[in-house]
């Protein structure tokens, strides 16, 4: 996973799901931090925007690598993502919120992976 805080006081976590045929590596440009990063407009456009308003930006690839989509294999380790972020950031996650952002099959997997917070009694916003 990829993720990158803001320059001021964290507000919020963002998860950024791609949708099919995409990868976490498109949110971010090229660089020696990321040397496989690609920064499509669009997706490094939204990314700025979340680090613009004090949220931290995070994005991890679906596990599926051929099509690229989002499935609920994928929940589990998103999960454990999330709160091995919380854990490295040193964000405590009753006081700074879960944002999830997805498009297309991001979207669908955002939607999935709010149940499985929700039954974990993790706070998001979707």
């Amino acid at each position: 996973f990829i993720y990158e805080r803001p320059n001021k006081l964290i507000d919020g976590v963002v998860f950024l799901a791609h949708g099919c045929h995409h990868r976490s590596t498109d949110w971010w440009i090229k660089s020696p931090d990321c040397p496989t990063c690609i920064g499509l407009p669009i997706e490094l456009s939204l990314k700025d925007k979340v680090l613009k308003h004090n949220f931290l930006a995070v994005a991890m690839s679906s596990m599926n690598r051929y099509h690229k989509c989002w499935t609920k294999t994928d929940v589990i380790p998103a999960y454990y993502m999330i709160k091995h972020l919380y854990n490295i950031t040193n964000i405590n996650p009753t006081k700074v919120p879960l944002f999830l952002l997805g498009a297309s099959s991001g979207g669908a997997f955002v939607e999935m992976f709010s149940r499985y917070l929700t039954s974990n009694n993790f706070k998001y916003k979707v």
